[in-house]
This record gives C-alpha cells, structure tokens and sequence, in this order.
C-alpha cells in the first residue's frame, strides 16, 4: 500500500509539467505561472512518496524478521528464541539504515534536477552545483554502506572465532577492501554480503536462537549488485538493489547483531 501510494506520487509530480502544457494549449492560460507552482509543489510531493518508500522499506524488514522459532529443549539445547525478540536496549548499533538511505535518495533526486536543468538549459553554474551536491550524497551513501558492512564483519569474526567457529571471511578490511577491485567484485559481493547471513545465523544458533535472517537474503542483494552492469535493465536493478534489498539487508543484520550484542551483556551482568 504504501509503495503503491509513492509511486502514484512520483507519477503525479513527473507529468505535471505536461499537464500543464496541455491546459496551457486548451484553456490559453499563461504556463509559466503553472510551472512555477509545481517546481514548488513537486519537491514536496516527492519527499512524501520517499518517505512513504521509506517507511515501507522499514515494515517489509521488521516482516521478515518475525519468522518462527522452534524449541530445542528436548535435545538438552538452550531453548531457541525469536532473535527478533530480543530486547535491545544496552548495545549499540552498528549502524543506521536510514543515514544510508537517505542521502541516496537525496543524491539520486539532485540527480535527477540536473539534468532537467541542463536539457531546458537554465544556469550552468546552478545545474552544476546541484549535480556535484547529488554525486556526493551519493558518495556517502556508498561509503557509510561500507562502513556498515565493515562493522558487521568486524563482530561476525570476533563472535565467530569467541565461539569457534569459522567465519566465511577472515579479515572486516578484506571484507571491504576486496569490493573496491574491479571486476573481482562482482565475485567478491557473493561473499561479502552472501555469507553474511550465514556466519549471523550460525552464531546465533551457537547461543541458542535458531536462524533469524534468510540466509539467501545477501546472495539476493549478491545477485541484483552484478545484474545492476547490464544494459537497460540495470537501471531497474540498481533501484530495487539500492532502495529495497540493500535497506532490508541492513536492517535484518544491524538488528540480529544488536540482538545478539545484548545477549552478551546480559550474560556478563548476570555473572
């Protein structure tokens, strides 16, 4: 429902400009008025329709976090639990999906604004300031992704060896480090954002909770990074990969990671 509402949003704010000159030929009224209330309005419509994206994102995560848990008990385990019901008050985040997704739709809208600019050809200077205020953004989106990622590794080997098990990567730097090489990468992400999951689970298992992320779900974001090359269809990829899979792949693992972190200080307070 809400994706639904922000796309009929989007849709509405990018035909306005023809609409308007459309009334503009039928009823003869002056379009430069009308252009100018709609380059007020449709701003606003579109941080609506992003927010509502966002929003969306954030409840099709918190659903696939709410799998069912079965109990162990009977095989002399620690009863399992919902990683998913833990609750996180003492440890600190690894991150924040919305500082990665926000600035990339900023950036990816900025975006947008200058080439409207540069194809009606307004000031160059003001399309050019535009455009380098959107590259950055989306700058830092990439970045602070890596920066999550790197976070997440980080703990996954540490709690990984702590309770000897063998992380899938060995090192949180060649974790990140490894996806900054061309053409490797698009090897690499398999691994990087693919095991991920997996490592998760298996240390939550290790704790006794049973899996509380899909495992598939980083080959998924694995899959739609090395379809996003191809031509045309790699636009649409790139949109899904970066506003829907990769806010979904960080909010099931900082939140299994938190979960997971409070369990450990739990543990150290009580003995």
């Amino acid at each position: 429902m809400l994706l639904g509402t922000a796309f009929v949003l989007f849709l509405l704010s990018s035909l306005t400009w023809r609409v308007s000159n459309l009334l503009s030929e039928i009823f003869g009224f002056n379009v430069s008025a009308a252009y100018q209330t709609f380059s007020v309005i449709n701003p606003v419509v579109q941080l609506v329709a992003a927010g509502l994206i966002i929003s969306a994102v954030m409840k099709i995560g918190q659903m696939l976090n709410t799998g069912a848990m079965v109990s162990n008990q009977s095989t002399g385990q620690m009863p399992t639990a919902n990683i998913g019901d833990v609750q996180i008050n003492s440890a600190k985040p690894v991150g924040s999906v919305l500082l990665y997704i926000l600035p990339a739709l900023f950036g990816v809208i900025a975006i947008i604004v200058w080439f409207i600019l540069l194809i009606n050809r307004h000031s160059e200077d003001v399309a050019m300031l535009i455009g380098i205020v959107g590259l950055l953004s989306l700058l830092f989106s990439v970045v602070y992704f890596l920066v999550v990622l790197y976070r997440l590794w980080l703990y996954t080997i540490q709690a990984s060896e702590s309770l000897g098990l063998a992380p899938s990567i060995d090192s949180a730097g060649k974790a990140v480090g490894f996806l900054l090489i061309p053409i490797f990468s698009y090897y690499w992400v398999f691994i990087a954002c693919g095991k991920l999951p997996k490592d998760l689970n298996a240390i939550a298992q290790q704790k006794g909770f049973a899996n509380g992320i899909s495992d598939v779900l980083g080959v998924i974001v694995a899959v739609f990074s090395v379809a996003s090359i191809i031509p045309v269809l790699g636009y649409v990829t790139s949109v899904i990969l970066s506003f829907v899979l990769v806010p979904i792949f960080l909010s099931q693992t900082i939140r299994m990671v938190s979960a997971l972190q409070s369990i450990e200080i739990e543990n150290n307070l009580a003995e």
